[in-house]
């Protein structure tokens, strides 16, 4: 079983490609501690689709300790529903607003109310 860290790109192109549709990769991993618009994200690609759970507590043993430490990002679903909250509360959010909203949910698990 082996995996490939692809490319990075900022977590705002990847929310982006979230709400359009166009994610490739279903796994994301980040370094770092808060999470900001500008940082960058990366996509992990395994070389099986179906893993068992205990195989797949290796492989992620294996990704996470690539870097200096690395996290698994909010998955695809949970950053729309962090972005639909926020469409809710208010139309036009700032993107210190989704960075907060981002930051709460990730620490917290529910979303923020502004």
């Amino acid at each position: 079983m082996s995996f490939e860290i692809g490319k990075g790109i900022s977590l705002k192109e990847h929310i982006q490609r979230c709400i359009r549709g166009d994610t490739h990769s279903e796994w994301m991993i980040f370094s770092g501690i808060d999470l900001t618009l500008d940082m960058l994200v990366f996509p992990v690609y395994l070389d099986v689709c179906d893993l068992y759970s205990d195989e797949y507590g290796e492989i992620e043993d294996q990704v996470l300790s690539q870097g200096d430490g690395y996290g698994n990002l909010l998955n695809e679903n949970q950053l729309l529903d962090i972005v639909n909250n926020l469409l809710s509360q208010r139309h036009n959010y700032t993107d210190k607003e989704l960075e907060a909203a981002l930051n709460y949910y990730s620490r917290y698990d529910t979303f923020i109310e502004l």
